[in-house]
């Protein structure tokens, strides 16, 4: 079986995933940022251990693998991690899924120690719409806990691993002897009897609210075998116990929630949901901004509240069901651990039983309580030293002194060197790389765990090494101010791919244009090609396309002062001209488009032009009969009018004599008021 699960940052999975870098590490699997060169998007890839692929169990974890694709893939709801492939790698069997930037809610409740009713009621309502849509095709998580809660980079809840999950009608376990989940979270029935109900997922979210509003989980110790029995055998605290300024509505819906008796619990996610929203409206603005304070512990000392002390009863309790051991822990501050069923136990008990006739009840009592305590102990003292609860400590940096025990991290060390200090303490690790604004090249910007003194397991732990590449820096495309290129028409996009996160850009200062398409880039104040640091502020200009404007009264005016208008306006005239009774030449006579009606810059309007009055020019029609000149004349459109003169010659009679306006002067055909023009002829008429 081949070993490239441990170093897989540059491998191409199924020709198609690039592993660019480890981003968690698990008990069973680790997960990979990586590309889908396909479809050009970031995705998460969960790839097997190859110590468990090579183990005797590589079945059961396949199956779990499997189990978990099928299981996210059958739920479409926003706040599940969706599961997009699944396949294997090398002898690996791995899962493609969906990448969520952020963090988990584990990170956020240690840095943020406890949170407001308010915080926690937003929290806890997407956590349990994300398993509505499980719960209603029937489908249990089992591994509700902050680590599998994933808070995306907008701020909304992602519920990840559903590798425990199980079918409603698959919840009895009992033939795998296997007891799945962890130490904190788990529901009482599932410790007692193994079963897995939808309950069962309402009870791990009630725990999670109980440790948000508080800071803390109601059951802790060293011993994850005694926080299974306060499970078991002990209430969980109401809030308004724990602080009595938690408004009593909130304290009862988590009570309910983390009932040791399932059946006084809602009895799934839906159920949960709406109690939890009718009780978030009866909330009043002081009840929902309540949070708890806090105090500061001393080392080693757990966190009080300013009116309780949490307190943790570390005495063995005599159990009433199969006893329980570590299989996979967690190393870290929390006891959290996935659990199995001791073999022996069962059969103990059932000795026990089989004595009971001999033996009074109270020294049946005694052996199995005795039982119970020396299995407890013979169990933690094989996790504590030799199985997965020894571990290492975090060593200090040379290059980097700590001033204060209680926050000292490696931060700003030689990453080399600090390696190399791993190295000789035969500490695993994996190292990714990261650019930094203020960590310089080779330097460490964080680790995980990041504490100095962080416990880490000998058998699963690494870790994880973020080394600085010193500062990003990005280059301005060179095409961006190329109207019509894609940089352009995505100037944002292409900036932002480019490496630049600073990118300023106010509606107020985009401009209209002539050439620029809406949305364009117009102006930017680095010039294409300029090299500079990611978070340079690069100001853009965008285009708000052709500028709208109104038509302009333009009738009347001469031709050259509408066209300056026209201009004006980025309005593109079309000239014709006409002949006009009316307007003068060069006068605008009309236009295509009225006045105030919308127009954009570069629309084009049709403009009439007056050529002035229509003229001819007078035939001469002396010495024509009267007749032909009058045919002549109203054939040009003119009106005759006559006057005679008398002739003593005979033959003159009815010719013209003269005519007015003369032969060649030029004659309007119209008058300003469109009649036809008047001309005078002169007719002989005979005296004999």
């Amino acid at each position: 079986m081949s070993t490239c699960g441990e170093n897989l940052i540059g491998k191409v999975i199924e020709n198609r995933y690039t592993i660019e870098r480890k981003i968690a590490d698990g008990g069973m699997a680790s997960v990979y940022e990586a590309s889908d060169n396909r479809l050009s998007r970031k995705v998460a890839v969960k790839i097997m251990h190859s110590r468990l692929a090579d183990s005797e169990r590589r079945e059961q974890f396949k199956r779990r693998f499997r189990r978990e694709a099928h299981s996210a893939a059958s739920i479409a709801n926003s706040h599940v991690v969706q599961v997009y492939d699944t396949g294997e790698y090398d002898g690996l069997d791995f899962l493609v899924m969906e990448y969520v930037p952020g963090a988990n809610l584990r990170r956020e409740i240690r840095r943020n120690g406890n949170f407001s009713v308010s915080e926690t009621i937003d929290v806890i309502s997407e956590i349990l719409e994300g398993l509505c849509a499980a719960h209603d095709i029937n489908v249990i998580h089992r591994d509700i806990k902050p680590e599998n809660i994933l808070i995306n980079s907008r701020g909304h809840i992602q519920i990840t691993d559903f590798g425990l999950s199980r079918a409603e009608s698959q919840t009895t376990l009992a033939s795998t002897g296997m007891l799945l989940g962890t130490a904190s979270y788990l529901p009482p029935e599932m410790i007692e009897k193994n079963e897995a109900e939808k309950s069962g997922d309402v009870y791990s979210v009630g725990i999670i609210a109980w440790e948000m509003i508080t800071g803390r989980v109601p059951f802790a110790s060293e011993n994850p075998v005694t926080v299974i029995f306060k499970h078991v055998h002990e209430d969980v605290p109401a809030l308004k116990n724990i602080d009595p300024g938690i408004c009593e509505q909130f304290s009862d819906l988590v009570f309910s929630m983390t009932s040791r008796d399932p059946s006084a619990r809602p009895h799934d996610a839906g159920e949960a949901l709406n109690r939890l929203r009718k009780t978030a409206e009866n909330l009043t603005d002081k009840q929902r901004d309540y949070r708890i304070r806090i105090s500061e512990p001393s080392i080693g000392e757990p966190r009080k509240t300013e009116q309780n002390v949490f307190r943790q009863n570390t005495e063995a309790y005599s159990p009433k069901t199969t006893a329980v051991m570590p299989d996979n822990f967690s190393s870290g501050s929390e006891a959290e651990t996935e659990v199995r069923g001791l073999e022996n136990a069962e059969t103990d008990l059932e000795s026990a039983t089989a004595k009971k006739r001999a033996i009074s009840s109270k020294t049946i009592a005694a052996i199995i309580s005795a039982g119970a305590v020396l299995t407890a102990l013979a169990v933690f003292g094989w996790w504590k030293f030799s199985g997965p609860g020894s571990y290492f400590l975090l060593p200090e940096a040379d290059d980097v002194p700590c001033a204060n025990a209680l926050d000292c991290t490696v931060t700003g060390a030689d990453s080399k060197k600090y390696a190399q200090k791993l190295d000789n303490a035969s500490v695993k690790y994996d190292i990714s790389y990261d650019y930094s604004d203020s960590i310089e090249e080779g330097k460490i910007i964080s680790t995980d765990p990041s504490a100095v003194g962080s416990h880490i397991s000998k058998k699963f732990g690494r870790v994880q090494i973020i080394e600085s590449k010193g500062v990003k820096t990005a280059t301005v495309p060179s095409d961006i101010l190329f109207s019509g290129s894609d940089s352009n028409l995505n100037a944002e996009k292409a900036l932002a791919d480019a490496g630049f996160d600073n990118i300023v850009h106010s509606q107020n200062s985009d401009e209209y244009s002539l050439t620029v398409p809406q949305g364009g880039l117009i102006d930017i104040n680095l010039s294409p090609g300029t090299t500079a640091k990611h978070d340079t502020a690069i100001v853009l200009t965008f285009s708000k396309g052709l500028k709208p404007v109104s038509m302009p009264k333009i009738e009347g005016m001469s031709k050259n002062d509408a066209a300056q208008i026209l201009n004006s306006l980025h309005i593109n005239p079309v000239w014709k001209e006409e002949y006009s009774d009316t307007a003068d030449k060069d006068i605008i006579i009309s236009a295509s488009v009225s006045e105030g009606t919308s127009l954009h810059w570069s629309d084009t309007v049709n403009v009439t032009v007056s050529k002035g009055p229509e003229t001819i020019s007078m035939p001469n029609v002396t010495g024509k009969s009267s007749s032909e000149a009058k045919s002549i004349l109203e054939n040009l459109g003119l009106k005759v009018d006559y006057k005679t003169q008398l002739t003593i010659f005979p033959s003159d009679d009815k010719k013209v004599a003269g005519q007015s306006p003369e032969a060649g002067t030029a004659v309007r055909k119209r008058d300003k008021d469109g009649n036809p023009s008047a001309v005078t002829i002169t007719v002989y008429t005979s005296l004999f």
